[in-house]
């Protein structure tokens, strides 16, 4: 073959070789934000990723270091992520979800097993996530218990983690049994918990449960003053440090009434945790009435 023609065959293994690599916009995946409509549906599905989710492959040359969700009590990362995955996948962003602390008799729900099983599961699941991406730190999002789970995890692996966010976090003591009884009245589909019990539950409500936060690690919370849950709503808050960043729904969108499980839902929570992710490309909110749930 002569040199010309095994240059351009070249450039064309190479351009077909790009086209198939994946990529953080592969597809513009969609977005849900009825949350009682998502948690009927995905509570059956815990094994099922989110939309944009779980993309071994994927890599973003914008924002390379991958999002890892926890979900939130009595939830499954199905449940919990319907709309903040598609998202952040969305905006370019390499996003994964796993569902965690489930037990025998707890169906398609997790995050009820004792809350330092699960953070062994999620070491597990970072681990898988840093494999496959091959990065070595990963920024974490947690919902409701997820947030605790992922301090307890932080406190551990400090050196893998580079921001933390909570959202509407179990950040110190909470009467843990009310989340899963607002559950239950919230959302029919979770009622067969009533019967297994909560491992979790009680250590939410211990003090000692929760760690310090790690100095090199990056702290964001976000939280609504009319959650149900998280009670007062300055449970959900941190310690004043210069790696920690408290902020309520409330200081964005004044009118937003979002509650504990809406805020994972609510079209301007989502854009208040892009700009939480990525503070310099920050944009303004679009204020909007989250469910008050």
């Amino acid at each position: 073959m002569k040199p010309h023609h095994i240059a351009g065959a070249f450039a064309a293994v190479v351009s077909v070789a790009m086209a198939m690599a994946p990529s953080a916009h592969a597809a513009e995946f969609p977005v849900t934000t009825d949350a009682l409509l998502s948690v009927a549906t995905g509570i059956s599905q815990p094994d099922v990723p989110p939309p944009g989710a779980n993309r071994p492959n994927c890599r973003s040359a914008t924002h390379p270091t991958p999002v890892v969700l926890v979900h939130g009590t009595a939830l499954n990362q199905n449940a919990n992520w319907a709309a903040l995955a598609p998202t952040l996948a969305n905006n370019g962003y390499c996003v994964f979800s796993m569902t965690y602390g489930r037990t025998p008799l707890s169906l398609g729900s997790g995050a009820v097993d004792s809350l330092f099983t699960s953070a062994d599961q999620l070491e597990t699941f970072v681990n898988q996530v840093r494999t496959w991406t091959g990065a070595s730190r990963v920024d974490l999002i947690g919902h409701s218990q997820g947030g605790t789970v992922q301090r307890i995890y932080t406190d551990r692996n400090p050196a893998t983690v580079h921001r933390v966010i909570g959202l509407a976090a179990a950040n110190s003591g909470v009467t843990a049994f009310d989340d899963i009884e607002y559950l239950q009245n919230a959302v029919p589909a979770v009622q067969p918990l009533l019967s297994i019990g909560c491992p979790a539950c009680d250590e939410l409500n211990d003090p000692a449960t929760y760690p310090p936060t790690a100095p090199n690690v990056l702290y964001h919370n976000i939280i609504s003053v009319t959650d149900e849950v998280i009670t007062p709503y300055t449970v959900g808050f941190l310690p004043p440090a210069p790696n920690v960043i408290n902020q309520t729904v409330q200081s964005v969108c004044p009118a937003d009434n979002v509650g504990h499980l809406g805020i994972a839902y609510d079209p301007a929570t989502l854009q208040m945790v892009l700009n939480a992710l990525s503070p310099d490309d920050a944009i303004p909110v679009a204020c909007d009435h989250g469910l008050p749930l």
